[in-house]
């Protein structure tokens, strides 16, 4: 099945390639508006610690990485349709499972090579780290200007590809799972546009919350999610469409020759 949903990638977006433009500059313009006033933005959207948003957004945040609650609701749903011999479940769920996946395997090359640093990097995190921690930097390890207090933020550029997580601000991967999630299940499943839509959109400003994000790297993340939802719940679309004219025909046959059937 798998297998199916690869192959069907170039013709969906060749079918489709005036959708995914228009979904992708949905994201991609405000992403690129927000980016000159954010540093003003972020603390105008964040509440901040101590409070309960703050800890609600910890608990959001956890639930919508890709390893726990859309992981396990694929799971329960391919469950329930090998149980039930619901073929459409099944294709359903390892659709919405692929489109995050593949979307979470997207993102990390970005934010592994771009090296944004996070809202919440200080420059006392990031020096040394190399030495210290076991970070590596490609073109080696940011350098504080003299001077400068080992609290202060960095200047906000990209300093390339490191494995320090303070340098992983863009794109959000939170982001661009839960998008990818939530796209793959309006296009398989219209009825749940609404909540699932809210609940990505509730990851994204959990991110923002926690300090973690800037609202263009939510963005950006929310843009390569949901092109991968959009893609491949497309092709679940059609593999579940292909599997009831099969199971439609199948009957038609047994109907027509019931003791071939038998």
């Amino acid at each position: 099945m798998i297998v199916t949903y690869w192959k069907s990638i170039p013709s969906v977006v060749r079918d489709h390639w005036r959708s995914l433009l228009v979904l992708n500059l949905a994201f991609i313009i405000p992403a690129v508006i927000v980016a000159f006033f954010e540093h003003d933005l972020l603390p105008w959207l964040r509440v901040g610690r101590p409070s309960e948003a703050y800890e609600w957004a910890g608990f959001i945040g956890r639930q919508g990485d890709f390893l726990y609650l859309p992981t396990w609701l694929c799971l329960i749903f391919w469950v329930f349709g090998t149980v039930f011999k619901r073929k459409s479940w099944k294709a359903g769920a390892v659709a919405v499972f692929l489109a995050a996946a593949i979307a979470g395997v997207n993102v990390n090359f970005f934010r592994l090579t771009l090296g944004r640093p996070r809202p919440s990097a200080q420059w006392e995190d990031i020096v040394g780290t190399q030495d210290e921690k076991g970070a590596w930097f490609l073109f080696g390890a940011p350098e504080m200007p003299e001077g400068a207090d080992p609290g202060d933020p960095p200047p906000q550029r990209l300093y390339g590809p490191s494995s320090s997580y303070h340098l992983q601000s863009l794109p959000s991967g939170h982001s661009a799972t839960s998008f990818g999630f939530s796209t793959a299940a309006c296009v398989l499943a219209p009825a749940w546009a609404i909540p699932v839509t809210i609940a990505a959109g509730s990851v994204a400003w959990a991110r923002m919350e926690r300090n973690r994000h800037w609202p263009s790297d939510v963005l950006l993340g929310g843009s390569l999610g949901a092109s991968w939802g959009l893609i491949i719940g497309i092709a679940g679309r059609r593999l579940i469409a292909r599997q009831k004219e099969e199971e439609e025909e199948r009957l038609r046959k047994a109907i027509a020759n019931p003791s071939e059937e038998a």
